[in-house]
């Protein structure tokens, strides 16, 4: 009876030592997974920042393109006081638009 309580009690600690050890990993794992939301949340904000300072030199390049094509739309559209446009091949482009006005 002896060995069955020594076994017993053997045991009772080996349990005890293997939840006390789950209970460690299990907060360890949350330890690292907090890091790494914090780590997202801060890579996150990098972007943002990013996203912010791309749509700032953006807008005015934007603004440049939808001025052009307003002309060139001007200039294009049929009806437009007799203007047309002359593609010429040439020295300083291969392809130089000469807008010439009737």
């Amino acid at each position: 009876m002896a060995t069955t309580t020594t076994s017993s009690k053997s045991s009772t600690i080996f349990s005890t030592f293997l939840n006390l050890l789950a209970v460690l990993a299990l907060i360890g794992i949350l330890i690292v997974v907090a890091l790494l939301l914090k780590e997202i949340h801060l890579i996150s904000k990098d972007i943002e920042d990013i996203s912010a300072l791309l749509l700032k030199e953006i807008h005015p390049i934007s603004k440049e393109i939808e001025d052009i094509t307003t002309k060139l739309s001007k200039v294009i559209t049929p009806g437009y006081p007799r203007d047309s446009i002359n593609i010429q091949n040439s020295e300083r482009s291969p392809w130089y638009v000469e807008v010439v006005k009737s």
